[in-house]
C-alpha cells in the first residue's frame, strides 16, 4: 500500500503570526516577514530591507515581534500598482 503525500505551503510550517480581536468582534491575523514575503514574492530579507529603509508595507512592532496587518500590505500593493501608459 502507498502512502499518500501531503503537500503543505512552505510559510504555514514557519512561525504562526498573532491573531488579535478588534472592539468589534471581529478576528483579525496579522502576518509574518516571511507571510509578507510569499505573497509579495520578494525573499524575507527584502522585506526586512525595505522595513530597515523605511520602504515597503507599514509593520506593527510588539516587543521584539514584527506583525503586518493584512490591510497594510494590501495598501502597498495598491500603491505599487502601475497602470497603462499610453504611447
Amino acid at each position: 500500500m502507498a502512502t499518500a503525500e501531503i503537500q503543505q505551503d512552505p510559510a504555514a510550517a514557519l512561525a504562526p503570526a498573532v491573531d488579535h480581536t478588534s472592539a468589534s468582534g471581529i478576528e483579525r491575523r496579522t502576518l509574518t516577514d516571511v507571510e509578507v514575503a510569499v505573497r509579495l514574492g520578494v525573499s524575507r530579507f527584502t522585506v526586512r530591507a525595505w522595513r530597515l529603509k523605511g520602504a515597503g508595507p507599514r509593520f506593527l512592532k510588539m516587543g521584539r515581534a514584527v506583525r503586518y496587518r493584512p490591510e497594510d500590505v494590501q495598501e502597498y500593493e495598491e500603491r505599487a500598482l502601475i497602470g497603462p501608459t499610453s504611447r
